[in-house]
């Protein structure tokens, strides 16, 4: 038992450093361009407050939402006011607020957000319904990311996430966003 305890304990070590270390290289990014372009600074804001909630570092993401509420662009505002509500365990909250985000955007993004909400609220239909759409209307790559952020956040948010439904939801989400980015490295292997 104390191997099984010391194992998970050097599995979260390493996740949490391997967190840490993309955060970092996401805020030198953002430093180093000093981008002009202001719908790709909001964008990297809202994985930073991501990067930054997942470490626990809940008060460095909250100032964040000032800055991007100060010049809003495609609905990033309300994503990191969502993330936040989300660190507060305010699912409908939450919610709301990537729907606001989505809203913005003419319906077009933010929905891995939205639905991973709905999955913290028990909706596995809507949770897979916001997937789809997130696959089949994304660019090149963001599946892979969705990946990611559904890992971390399901491992984070792991005890509201336990029922059967939720997890086999969980596994298929991850299965289809899994098959869209081996089909897209399919084609980039053409």
């Amino acid at each position: 038992m104390r191997e099984a305890v010391a194992t998970t304990s050097r599995d979260q070590h390493a996740t949490v450093d391997r967190q840490a270390v993309f955060a970092q290289l996401v805020h030198e990014q953002m430093i180093a361009r000093r981008v002009a372009d202001a719908a790709v600074f909001h964008f990297d804001c809202v994985v930073r407050v991501a990067c930054l909630l997942a470490l626990g570092r809940t008060a460095e993401a909250e100032a964040e939402l000032p800055i991007v509420e100060a010049n809003p662009v495609s609905g990033a505002a309300e994503v990191v006011a969502g993330l936040l509500a989300l660190m507060r365990e305010d699912f409908v909250g939450a919610l709301a607020r990537f729907e606001q985000a989505r809203e913005a955007t003419g319906g077009k993004d933010w929905h891995s957000w939205s639905g991973l909400a709905n999955l913290l609220l028990g909706r596995e239909s809507a949770a897979e319904s916001d997937y789809r759409r997130y696959r089949e209307e994304s660019p090149p790559g963001d599946c892979g990311i969705a990946v990611v952020d559904l890992d971390v956040w399901s491992r984070h948010f792991a005890a509201h996430l336990q029922s059967r439904a939720i997890q086999t939801t969980i596994a298929n989400i991850r299965t289809q966003l899994l098959q869209r980015v081996a089909d897209e490295n399919a084609g980039e292997a053409n």
